[in-house]
C-alpha cells in the first residue's frame, strides 16, 4: 500500500531503529549502550582542581556524573567484531556526547572579568562592552572560570550587540541559556531592542521537548524546537562492500541530503506550522489576554544542544517509508530519503459527516508532521500509525497531523476521533507564564485556560 505522507511500505514494517540519540547504528550489528561504571566520588582538592582547569560549568557536569554506577562490559548482547563498546565508556560517550576539549584561557582575562562578574546585570553588561583588555570580552572560557554561566550569557549578549543580532535571534539561540536567568532578563532583552517583559522558559516545563519564548509586548509565543541532524548507515559505509565507492550508493549520497536538510528543513516546517492562529485566556485580563504562535527550528551540529536528534535513511532502507516518532524526546526522528518538501497529492476521504466520499488535492509535510509529534501533537483521529489514524474525513485528513498540512482545531468527530488542537503546545507555554506572571492564586485554577481563537 502507499502512503502519501509515509512513503511506500510493507504492512507492519518499520525503519530500523537507530542507536542512541546522535549515533547510528553500525551496519549488520545491533544498537547498544553499555552499562556505566562505576564513577569515583570527588573530593574538594580535585573539584578545586577542575574548576581553575575548566571552569563552574564543568565541575556541575563532573559532579553530576559521579556517583554509583553498574560494573562494565557491555550488556547488550551485541555480537560479531567490534560489536561493543568498551565497558570503561561513559553514557554521554556512548551516545556521542563526548564533553569538548579543554580550551586553555587567557590568564590576563581572569582578573578583569573576576571584577565585575558580580555586578548587577544592568550594570554589568556595559561593563563587558567597555572591559580592556578587549579581548577579555569574549575569553568565554575565562568567563566560565571566574564567572559561570551568567557571566557567559551577559558576554554573550553584548557580543550579539556589536554584531547587530536582533534580540529574538538571540533568545532563539541561547532560550536554554536565557531560561536559567529569568531575573536577569530585565537588562538582556532591552540591550538588544526587546521587550523587558520577554521571558524564556526551558524545556523541562514542556516534557522536555521545546523551550519557548513568550513577549508580552509583542503578543507572541514562539517555541524553539533545535535539532540535530544524523545519517543511517547501510551496507555501503563499509569500505568491504562493492557499493562502498559506487557514486550513486547511499553513503555517497547522503552528504548532499544532509546539505538540503540543513538548508531547507527549517523554512518548510517554519511555513507550515509558524504564524498559523492565536491563542486566547478564559477570563480577559488587561491587553495580555491574546498571543499569536510562532515556531523557530534550528539546526544545530551539537546533539547536545538539540532538543531531537533526526536520523536521515536511504530511501532503499527496509521498513515503513516516509518517517517513524516516538512520544519520548530522547528517541531519534527517522525521515526517509525523499520526503523534504511540501508536496502535494489526490486523495479520497469521506465528508465530515462520514456519509459520502470527497476527492480533493491536498498539500502535505512530512517533515513537518513530524516535528509537530516532537512537540507533543498526535494524530487527529488516533494513536499509532494505522491509516484510519490519520483521517477518515476530509477535514481529518488535510491536518497537518494527518495527511495535509493545516494548523486546525477539529471537534470528536468520525472513528471516534477526540477534539483535535494543533495549537496545544503553544497553549501550554502560555499556561506557564500566565501561573507566574498574571493570573496568582485563585485565578490561575479559573482562569488560565487557552484556546485558539
Amino acid at each position: 500500500m502507499f502512503d502519501r505522507v509515509r512513503g511506500a511500505r510493507a504492512e507492519g514494517d518499520r525503519l530500523p531503529a537507530p542507536g542512541p540519540a546522535g549515533v547510528v547504528a553500525r551496519p549488520g550489528l545491533p544498537a547498544c549502550r553499555p552499562h556505566v561504571v562505576a564513577a569515583r566520588a570527588i573530593g574538594p582538592s580535585e573539584v578545586l582542581a577542575l574548576q581553575r582547569l575548566a571552569g563552574n560549568l564543568a565541575v556541575v557536569a563532573a559532579l553530576q556524573r559521579s556517583g554509583p554506577g553498574s560494573g562494565g562490559g557491555c550488556g547488550c548482547g551485541c555480537g560479531g567484531a567490534g560489536g561493543c563498546r568498551s565497558g570503561a565508556e561513559t553514557d554521554d560517550e556512548a551516545a556521542g556526547r563526548v564533553p569538548a576539549p579543554t580550551v586553555q584561557r587567557t590568564k590576563e582575562n581572569e582578573a578583569p572579568l573576576a571584577g565585575i562578574q558580580g555586578l548587577p546585570m544592568h550594570a554589568l553588561l556595559p561593563a563587558i562592552a567597555n572591559l580592556d583588555p578587549p579581548a577579555a570580552r569574549t575569553d568565554f572560557d575565562a568567563a566560565a572560570f571566574v564567572g559561570g554561566p551568567r557571566l557567559v550569557i551577559a558576554m554573550r549578549a553584548v557580543q550579539a550587540k556589536a554584531a547587530g543580532t536582533s534580540w529574538l535571534d538571540f533568545a532563539v539561540a541561547q532560550s536554554s541559556a536565557l531560561a536559567a536567568f529569568p531575573n536577569e532578563l530585565y537588562a538582556i532583552i532591552p540591550l538588544l531592542g526587546g521587550p523587558m517583559n520577554a521571558r524564556a522558559y526551558p524545556k523541562d516545563r514542556f516534557g522536555g521537548r521545546y523551550d519557548a519564548i513568550v513577549d508580552p509586548a509583542g503578543g507572541t509565543i514562539t517555541i524553539v524546537l533545535r535539532v540535530a541532524l544524523s545519517v543511517q548507515p547501510d551496507r555501503s559505509f563499509d569500505p568491504g562492500d562493492p557499493a562502498h565507492n559506487d557514486p550513486a550508493s547511499w553513503r555517497n549520497r547522503a552528504p548532499a541530503l544532509l546539505a538540503q536538510y540543513r538548508a531547507q528543513m527549517a523554512g518548510e516546517v517554519q511555513s507550515v506550522l509558524s504564524g498559523k492562529g492565536s491563542i486566547t485566556a478564559a477570563c480577559p485580563k488587561g491587553r495580555h489576554t491574546t498571543f499569536k504562535t510562532a515556531m523557530r527550528l534550528e539546526v544545530v551540529d551539537d546533539a547536545n544542544a538539540a532538543h531531537r536528534v533526526v536520523v536521515l535513511h536511504s530511501r532503499d532502507a527496509e521498513g515503513r517509508g516516509g518517517a517513524t516518532h516516538s512520544e519520548d524526546p530522547s528517541v531519534p526522528i527517522n525521515l526517509k530519503e525523499g520526503t523534504l518538501g511540501v508536496k502535494k497529492h489526490t486523495v479520497t476521504k469521506s465528508n465530515p459527516k462520514g456519509t459520502a466520499p470527497v476527492t480533493k488535492e491536498v498539500e502535505s509535510s512530512t517533515t513537518a508532521h513530524e516535528v509537530g509529534h516532537a512537540i507533543g501533537l498526535e494524530h487527529p483521529v488516533c494513536k499509532g500509525g494505522d491509516d484510519k489514524c490519520y483521517g477518515i474525513t476530509m477535514d481529518q485528513y488535510e491536518d497537518v497531523m494527518g495527511g495535509g498540512a493545516k494548523m486546525q482545531v477539529l471537534k470528536p468527530g468520525a472513528g471516534g476521533a477526540p477534539a483535535h488542537d494543533d495549537f496545544a503546545p503553544w497553549e501550554a507555554v502560555a499556561k506557564v507564564w500566565a501561573a507566574a506572571e498574571m493570573l496568582p492564586g485563585a485565578l490561575d485554577a479559573a482562569c488560565n485556560t487557552w484556546t485558539p481563537s
